[in-house]
């Protein structure tokens, strides 16, 4: 069953991205051993595939061996997937969000005043 339209990069493309962005351009075999519980090369070469038609990635243009880079840009696509997360889970509790963020540890405990 296909997936419906996302706003923006699903969590595997996420994780594509991220590999992209640390390491520069790479091929699918060096993209697919990065990736957390790799994937199948075929479903690798096809994520690629839709990320290319959505100008996620694109490649070098050659028939072997393609290196593949990120177009999407690292700082505009965190703060839309930023934003579709608090829309998503704060939507009317923006004020949680840092408490939140500091009871799991992601965010440093306040000072004491």
């Amino acid at each position: 069953m296909a997936r419906g339209k996302t706003d923006g990069p699903t969590p595997r493309e996420t994780q594509i991205l991220r590999t992209l962005w640390d390491e520069g351009p790479l091929t699918v075999a060096q993209i697919r051993n990065a990736l957390p519980n790799p994937p199948t090369t075929n479903t690798v070469r096809k994520l690629l595939s839709i990320m290319r038609t959505r100008r996620l990635v694109d490649d070098d243009g050659q028939a072997y061996g393609k290196r593949y880079r990120a177009c999407a840009e690292e700082t505009q696509t965190r703060k839309q997937a930023l934003k579709l997360f608090v829309e998503t889970f704060y939507k009317d509790r923006v004020e949680d969000l840092l408490p939140d963020l500091r009871t799991t540890g992601l965010l440093p405990p306040r000072p004491h005043d």
